[in-house]
């Protein structure tokens, strides 16, 4: 798996009773591809998986070089590749990176999507487009059951085919763009000297890199005692190298109440750590 890992990805895996192999990520991603070659080698790998979402949010934006490479490497090795892709529909500027899928020539991608972030709470809905999958898949849903209802069903199919979800989608990028911004600035704002805040092209996650030698697990365990909490980054790996690292949202405006938290977590690391 590329890193940091998908903190939801990287808990169904632990759950099957999986190994996780990470990859060493480069800021530019051209890493990856080489790491997995080496790593084939030695190592069976059953799967591949792509957080590239992730990547970008701490200042890692692969360019297209880049992702062709890991899935031409995935293709030389007949090994499948899963792009998580939850923030494709929410590009921050103009410019945002293809998925995975847009390399694929032989069908070995299988591109995950979700209106999780789009849709609201109650429409947390997905969705993996595969060709050369695509039986295997419809038999495993067949096993576990229709678990969209009908009702949700044809209220997401007839938002999706109006003119309603362009509208939506032009509105909530421009609200998370700004958002993006204003969190941002309060970020590097309240926290101490020496903090850096990273976002990616796409969706309303901030990377923190808190200064050396400060913990974010233990700055967790202070804040919470204050009602505050966050996405500490040691969730995101097996290893120890985010350990000074937490992830923030932008999915809601920077009103007052978050703001007291923000500049509350400022003091707090300070006297903890500075």
């Amino acid at each position: 798996m590329t890193r940091p890992v998908p903190l939801r990805t990287l808990e169904i895996l632990h759950s099957m009773d999986l190994t996780v192999v990470e990859l060493p990520t480069a800021r530019d991603g051209h890493q990856v591809a080489a790491a997995l070659d080496e790593l084939l080698r030695t190592s069976a790998i059953a799967v591949c998986v792509a957080g590239t979402e992730l990547s970008a949010a701490m200042g890692t934006a692969w360019p297209d070089a880049a992702r062709a490479a890991l899935v031409a490497a995935c293709g030389r090795h007949d090994l499948p590749l899963i792009d998580s892709d939850l923030f494709g529909e929410l590009p921050i500027g103009i410019d945002h990176p293809k998925p995975l899928k847009a390399f694929d020539e032989h069908d070995r991608v299988l591109h995950c999507g979700s209106l999780a972030c789009v849709t609201g709470t109650g429409m947390s809905v997905g969705w993996i487009a595969s060709g050369r999958h695509r039986l295997q898949m419809r038999a495993a849903r067949a096993v576990h059951g229709d678990l969209l209802p009908a009702l949700t069903d044809q209220v997401l199919t007839d938002f999706l085919s109006g003119d309603a979800v362009d509208r939506h989608l032009r509105r909530l990028r421009q609200h998370l763009g700004r958002r993006v911004r204003n969190w941002r600035e309060a970020a590097l704002a309240c926290l101490p000297p020496g903090t850096s805040v990273h976002h990616g092209p796409l969706g309303h996650q901030l990377w923190v890199t808190l200064p050396a030698g400060t913990s974010a697990l233990e700055l967790l365990a202070r804040a919470r005692l204050k009602g505050i909490t966050f996405v500490p980054g040691a969730v995101f790996t097996t290893g120890k190298d985010f350990d000074g690292c937490l992830r923030l949202s932008a999915a809601h405006a920077l009103d007052e109440r978050r703001s007291a938290a923000l500049r509350l977590l400022g003091e707090l690391a300070r006297e903890a750590f500075g």
